[in-house]
């Protein structure tokens, strides 16, 4: 939120997400509990809400990072955990 420019994706384990606050657009990308995408968007705008009855994750994006995924293909997410 309040960010000028979004350079790397962030998830939540959540059903849903609000573009509330936000400065610019992101993509979605929504899996279930098998990591398997069931819903893409491109360009979310600010003021939005989604809400998916199946999500386990929703991955929030920068713009055009979607173009590269499908929906009914699994993904695997390698996290750059750099907590100390």
């Amino acid at each position: 939120m309040f960010k000028k420019q979004i350079t790397v994706g962030i998830y939540f384990k959540t059903k849903g997400i609000h573009t509330f606050f936000m400065k610019k657009a992101i993509d979605l990308c929504v899996v279930d509990k098998s990591n398997k995408i069931i819903y893409l968007e491109e360009s979310l705008t600010k003021n939005k809400l989604r809400y998916f009855k199946n999500a386990k994750y929703i991955y929030e994006l920068p713009l055009g990072s979607v173009k590269f995924l499908e929906v009914g293909k699994k993904i695997n997410v390698i996290s750059d955990d750099t907590k100390h």
